[in-house]
């Protein structure tokens, strides 16, 4: 336990791999006045590392300099925060919670069973790898004093993935929010060509390959269109961008579909680009029980920015979202996405005020949001020290 209680000290532990959401818990908890610490693995242990003779010995060494760490920090705090997508952390957070005596708070966003195994498909169903994955999804769940999700569609999702029953009785829901930015598309003026954008990271939930093949069907209709993708691979997989210029080159889609990785949230200088130069925005198109059950961020930039978009139909939408009315919706294959396109392109869609969206989007998904649900948390845990 601290040794002064004036105000909580917190100990976060976790990486944040440029993180947003985590970027503005460590600004929320400064500006509140709370004492915060922070102990960063990666900052000891970088992922990708050749793993060689020294790396072996460095990562001996630097994993027990980094438990000592967490324990000394957790010992003189009065929580342990586990940061978002830092589950595989839980075992060490968990004990050293328990033995320091600190709350132990989860921000549970990514299920590693469900987007290793069920989703991505790099690790074996049945395997010790995913047994192991599977047991941390639920350690994180159900051992947490407080937990924090995205969704409860979702959460329903992992508990019945897992097969376990998520009982804790402080549990908040604090949905995605994305970066504020001054650019929106006020005025729409569909151009021809039509004008398709998508950004995001080359990874399956995000159907990447259906969207290259509805490109191909939509130009073999004589379809009018461009289809800009602003893409990044996932780390150390640089090699899918050239994987994914050979598959457009192949299906001769060379002077329709553009990969461009040049523009980003980051500096602004995507959303300036969508708000002027894109008449369609495409959400996510994966076929996993991943992508149905949760809100892609990608969707929130769309409908933040004001940009007509169309997204595969899912029951997670259906938490935030009136669907018939809000955005437009079709399945994840490339047949139902060319239907739509066109459908759209000869304006055969339902009205959709997209200001509107927008306007309920922003009240929905919005850091304010996200502050009081952390502001809430603390306060439970300060009344009972």
């Amino acid at each position: 336990m601290a040794i002064s209680k004036k105000r909580l000290k917190l100990c976060l532990y976790g990486n944040v791999y440029g993180a947003y959401r985590s970027q503005n818990l460590i600004k929320i908890l400064l500006d509140e006045g709370y004492r915060v610490a922070w102990v960063l693995p990666e900052f000891y242990q970088e992922r990708g590392l050749k793993k060689t003779l020294a790396t072996k010995i460095a990562h001996k060494i630097f994993g027990f300099y980094i438990t000592i760490d967490l324990l000394i920090k957790a010992l003189l705090s009065d929580v342990l925060y586990v940061l978002p997508v830092n589950a595989q952390l839980i075992k060490t957070a968990l004990w050293i919670s328990q033995l320091c005596k600190t709350k132990l708070v989860v921000e549970m966003h990514v299920s590693l069973y469900d987007s290793l195994v069920k989703d991505q498909q790099t690790i074996a169903p049945g395997s010790k790898d995913a047994k192991e994955l599977m047991a941390l999804d639920i350690l994180a769940l159900t051992k947490a004093d407080y937990l924090i999700y995205l969704a409860q569609y979702e959460m329903d999702h992992w508990a019945n993935l897992l097969n376990v029953k998520v009982n804790n009785p402080n549990k908040f829901i604090s949905p995605l929010f994305t970066e504020p930015t001054d650019a929106c598309k006020r005025d729409y003026q569909r151009q021809t060509p039509l004008r398709i954008c998508w950004w995001g990271t080359l990874i399956a939930l995000h159907g990447v390959e259906t969207m290259i093949e509805a490109m191909a069907l939509l130009k073999a209709q004589s379809f009018p269109f461009t289809f800009h993708m602003f893409a990044i691979p996932p780390a150390g997989q640089g090699y899918l961008l050239d994987q994914y210029k050979n598959l457009i080159q192949e299906k001769g889609l060379s002077d329709h579909v553009f990969i461009r990785p040049d523009l980003r949230f980051a500096d602004e200088s995507l959303p300036n680009y969508l708000v002027e130069n894109c008449d369609l925005a495409l959400g996510i198109f994966g076929k996993s029980g991943r992508a149905l059950a949760g809100i892609p961020t990608k969707l929130i930039d769309s409908l933040t920015l004001g940009l007509p978009t169309l997204t595969m139909a899912a029951p997670a939408l259906d938490e935030f979202f009136d669907v018939s009315n809000d955005l437009w919706t079709c399945e994840p294959n490339a047949e139902s996405l060319t239907q739509s396109i066109l459908a759209i392109g000869h304006d055969k869609v339902q009205s959709v005020d997209w200001q509107q969206t927008r306007s309920k989007v922003l009240n929905t998904f919005s850091l304010e949001r996200y502050k009081k649900v952390v502001d809430e948390v603390l306060r439970q845990i300060a009344s009972q020290l």
